[in-house]
Order: structure tokens, then C-alpha cells, then sequence
């Protein structure tokens, strides 16, 4: 999947994205309204419309929701820049969940592979709805000749057991009238 099938789809099911375009250092966060003539309306927290040139977004993030206990993170390539990469990722989902309240993160482990990979576990805490805080996450963080990168990949948390598994991406989601 392109960066435009993607976006097309993120527009389809009027996700809730996260996205960094060209000459900026913040991110951007907001639903994926229309994709119309090359631009990307999306709808702000604040009930703000703005419109992106589809060609200036360079990394873009679907978050979905199933139910208050499950959240999907999705994104048609690696993440891109410096090593505070992993930092920005779980920062970068705050707020995009209805049951999220200023949340915050930690790692809490840590194991070097080699010298250039390292695997990461990162706990995800927030309130609402009694559950305080997610299962340690892992996240693969490996030097290429362009700095540190964090390889990103759908999972799916089981807010019941805590168990973390092997997610499904996005664009393979099957939907039941159930």
C-alpha cells in the first residue's frame, strides 16, 4: 500500500491520523476528512478544518479504536528521523483515544541485540475508564546510516490478560454487521 492508497483509506473510515509534513517539526493530529485534489482535509481536535498537500505529508499514522480497551497503530512505512523517534511515537498518540487522559510513558526494559539494534518495552499510562495503563509494548529501534529508526508495527493488546500480540494491519481489517 502507497502513501495515497493509504491516506485514501484513512479518508474512507474517517480515522484518526497523526502526521508530520514538510518543513515542520510538530506533528500534526487530527480525523482524515477528505482527500480532494491532491490536498488532505483533516478536522482538528478544536473542530478546525485544515487543508495539506497530500505530496508534503512525509510520515502518517492511523490510530483506531474498537472498544475502550483496544487501540491500533498503523503506518504504511518506518518511522523517519532522529533517535528521539521513540519518544515522539508514544507521545505522538495522546489524546486521540476518547478514554486517554494526559498520558505518559516509560521504558521499562530494555536489551541491546547488537550494536545496532535494540529491542524496547515502553508502558503507555493513562486514566479512563479503570484501566490505568498498557501492557509493556515492544518496539525494535535499529542504527541505519541515517541515525536510529524505530521499526513500527500493528499490535494488538489484550486489556483483559495484558497480553501483547502480532497485530493485523489496517487495510486488512474485515468488517461484520455484528
Amino acid at each position: 500500500m502507497n502513501k495515497r492508497q493509504f491516506i485514501e483509506m484513512t479518508v474512507k473510515e474517517q480515522c484518526s491520523i497523526v502526521f508530520k509534513v514538510n518543513n515542520q517539526d510538530e506533528f500534526f493530529r487530527g480525523v482524515s476528512k477528505e482527500l480532494n485534489e491532491g490536498c488532505l482535509f483533516v478536522e482538528a481536535e478544536e473542530g478546525i478544518n485544515f487543508k495539506f498537500e497530500m505530496d508534503d505529508i512525509i510520515e502518517i499514522y492511523a490510530v483506531k479504536s474498537s472498544s475502550p480497551g483496544h487501540i491500533a497503530i498503523q503506518s504504511p512505512s518506518l518511522m523517519r528521523g532522529s533517535k528521539d523517534d521513540l519518544e515522539n511515537l508514544v507521545l505522538l498518540f495522546e489524546g486521540l483515544n476518547d478514554d486517554v487522559k494526559k498520558p505518559g510513558y516509560e521504558i521499562v526494559e530494555s536489551t541491546q541485540i547488537n550494536s545496532n539494534e535494540v529491542q524496547l518495552y515502553v508502558v503507555q499510562k493513562y486514566a479512563g475508564q479503570g484501566y490505568k495503563q498498557s501492557p509493556p509494548l515492544p518496539y525494535k529501534v535499529f542504527k541505519s546510516e541515517n541515525g536510529w529508526k524505530v521499526l513500527v508495527e500493528p499490535l494488538e493488546i489484550n486489556t483483559v490478560t495484558g497480553e501483547v500480540t502480532k497485530g493485523t494491519p489496517i487495510q486488512e481489517w474485515k468488517y461484520t454487521d455484528n
